[in-house]
């Protein structure tokens, strides 16, 4: 099966990083895996022009989901940005990142599929 997209993937959480690897790469997707907000955006830094889509926690250490977010966007305004949160997304996640998508953990692969498709095929 051919790449569908690659997705660099954010979290603080080898769980939730090892389910979101497992998962998206089974169904195709390129996966960059990063452990917080610093390694995120050293990702995308060395790979911005590769990178279809963001998933990233907000809550971590160092630097967060949302400070990640706005380094990248400085970078590349056109990168999609999915956010995963154990928080209510309403309560966490300002407008100005203008997110196609924010899923509150525990969420399902099935769940995680449609998002990241929605995402995806958004303008």
């Amino acid at each position: 099966m051919p790449d569908l997209a690659t997705i660099l993937v954010v979290d603080d959480e080898a769980a939730v990083l090892s389910f979101l690897n497992n998962a998206l790469t089974i169904k195709g997707y390129r996966v960059i895996l990063a452990g917080d907000g610093k390694a995120g955006l050293e990702e995308f830094e060395k790979q911005k022009d590769a990178i279809d889509l963001i998933i990233s926690d907000i809550a971590m250490p160092e630097m967060d989901g949302g400070e990640m977010a706005a380094r990248v966007r400085a970078i590349r305004t056109d990168v999609k940005l999915m956010f995963i949160t154990g928080y209510s997304p309403t309560r966490v996640i300002p407008e100005q990142f203008n997110t196609c998508k924010c899923l509150a953990k525990p969420f399902s692969a099935h769940t995680l599929y449609d998002a990241v498709r929605e995402c995806l095929e958004s303008g």
